[in-house]
């Protein structure tokens, strides 16, 4: 069953990404359980070119989760983190987030707010530091200018294991199969 999902998946999201779905990596909870299935698609050359930097500096992981998982969200207030001074995460509920040059934020705003219609508030932490604050006009944006720094912050949200680790299909560590 799982296998036959991981080949559905790609198709039944393909009106949904910029990309061709042959470009693109998608991974899922590990259970799969209710109606509505969580997916994380990344693009298959970030995925190779992350596992790269990670060989490069002798690092063989075992998971790899999505910035985006660990943005706090609740059922009114999503979360925008902007990390440097052109990417801006987002997370707008449990199984909605992404990334998006800090330019088109406002229009990414528009479609988050088009798709969670009970979002009253985005809480936005700007970790550029000494960059002016966004010139974003929306009715329900908190702007939090410069606290500590991404990382930090992201390890404080972190209460437990992220839902989807990246390291699945064809990026599945082979270290996991070997004898211990």
């Amino acid at each position: 069953q799982r296998a036959q999902f991981a080949k559905a998946v790609p198709f039944a999201l393909e009106d949904q990404l910029v990309s061709s779905v042959e470009e693109m990596h998608f991974a899922f909870a590990e259970k799969l359980t209710g109606e509505r299935v969580p997916v994380c698609a990344v693009a298959r050359t970030t995925m190779q070119a992350w596992i790269a930097r990670l060989a490069e500096a002798g690092v063989r992981a075992d998971a790899m989760f999505a910035e985006t998982q660990l943005l706090p969200v609740s059922d009114e207030a999503g979360t925008v983190a902007i990390a440097q001074p052109a990417r801006a995460l987002w997370r707008s509920a449990v199984s909605q987030g992404g990334t998006c040059e800090v330019d088109a934020l406002a229009e990414w705003l528009a479609v988050i707010r088009a798709d969670e219609p009970a979002l009253r508030a985005l809480d936005v932490y700007d970790f550029r530091r000494g960059a002016p604050a966004l010139p974003v006009a929306d009715r329900g944006l908190r702007y939090h200018p410069s606290p500590s720094d991404l990382l930090s912050f992201l390890a404080a949200q972190t209460t437990a294991e992220p839902a989807i680790n990246l390291l699945q299909g064809e990026f599945a560590p082979l270290h996991r199969q070997a004898p211990t």
